[in-house]
């Protein structure tokens, strides 16, 4: 909180995009808080926005090798609930090209629970695809993944992102 408070003193103008829905949940448990009591003081303080990163891919499957010491994707999507339900919105990501050998669908998986969240909280900014990076990527060195996904892959997860998410609201779909 003050760094948050210390930021805001010496630019009040500045929009203040901070804490992975990871970062969220750990800071409560800390704290002994509720997700949504944390959010709610970080937002008081003058948080803007929270990036949707540590998504990966939000299908269990994938996540049990992919990475299994971070949160689980009900866990993920709770986090995310609360910002949105306190005001703070959240951008939204997806990590492709790595272990997902059933890609496609894991990947659709990953998108029906972002616009069915977009859906009922309103609260999603944005949503970038990130294809994976294997340089020093822990499951890449032990030959767990692949080296990232292909062109092709790269241009239809744009596509059937905006397939997708455009009907709801989500019409900002970037490039990483």
């Amino acid at each position: 909180l003050a760094f948050i408070k210390a930021a805001k003193r010496g630019a009040p103008n500045i929009h203040i995009h901070a804490f992975s829905p990871l970062e969220i949940a750990h800071g409560a448990e800390t704290l002994g808080l509720t997700t949504r009591d944390y959010l709610s003081m970080l937002k008081e303080a003058g948080l803007g926005s929270l990036p949707g990163t540590a998504a990966e891919v939000l299908d269990e499957d994938v996540r049990k090798t992919l990475c299994p010491d971070k949160l689980t994707t009900s866990e993920w999507l709770a986090v995310v609930e609360d910002a949105h339900a306190v005001g703070v919105p959240t951008t939204s990501t997806i990590m492709f090209g790595h272990v997902d050998t059933d890609g496609p669908h894991a990947w659709a998986r990953h998108l029906e629970a972002i616009r069915d969240l977009h859906v009922k909280t309103g609260g999603f900014t944005e949503f970038v695809p990130l294809p994976f990076v294997h340089f020093e990527a822990p499951t890449y060195r032990v030959g767990a993944s692949r080296k990232g996904p292909t062109l092709r892959e790269c241009i239809l997860m744009h596509a059937v992102a905006r397939l997708v998410l455009g009907p709801v609201g989500i019409t900002n779909i970037q490039a990483s």
